[in-house]
């Protein structure tokens, strides 16, 4: 496959996930209408207490992409529904990971900030990249791969997509 038909392919990917993986900001925690588990993780939350609004994720949690790091992570949010795991960061820029719901999870997809937005953006949807490592230690998840991604937000030089790393590490609460 020709690379401009790949790299053409992986830019409408990532505005289609971008665009389905949007979360109205105003609300912190899901709504369950379906049956599904959801939960907020916050930094000073303890097992088994509710989150407080405005606390800022677990310590040791981080999202980076190429050479980009999200920076603070304000909240982690997880549903599990039909043995699939949504897990959403709060940051800037926010970050979506869909996976099994399995001992060793197989990821589906992980979006790391917008695509056609001016800031730095990342896009793995299975069978285009390799499949990350991943693993889950309880609530644990660690996601290391690689995407397609932008890291340019100067519009004199306008950004091409490129295979770049990621490196995710978060607890659901």
């Amino acid at each position: 496959m020709k690379p401009s038909v790949l790299a053409g392919g992986c830019t409408v990917a990532l505005v289609l996930l971008a665009g389905c993986s949007a979360q109205d900001s105003d609300s912190a925690d899901s709504t369950d209408t379906t049956g599904a588990t959801t939960a907020t993780a916050t930094e000073d939350s303890a097992p088994g207490a509710e989150p407080t609004e405005g606390q800022a994720a677990p310590e040791g949690d981080h999202v980076t992409f190429g050479a980009s790091d999200v920076g603070e992570i304000s909240s982690v949010t997880c549903q599990t529904d039909a043995g699939v795991t949504t897990i959403t960061i709060a940051a800037t820029p926010d970050t979506t990971v869909v996976l099994t719901d399995e001992e060793t999870p197989a990821v589906k997809s992980v979006s790391i900030g917008e695509a056609g937005s001016d800031g730095p953006s990342l896009v793995f949807l299975e069978g285009v990249s390799d499949a990350p490592e991943t693993t889950r230690d309880g609530n644990r998840y660690t996601v290391v791969g690689s995407g397609m991604g932008t890291e340019s937000s100067d519009e004199s030089d306008p950004a091409q997509p490129v295979e770049m790393p990621f490196d995710i590490a978060v607890s659901c609460p």
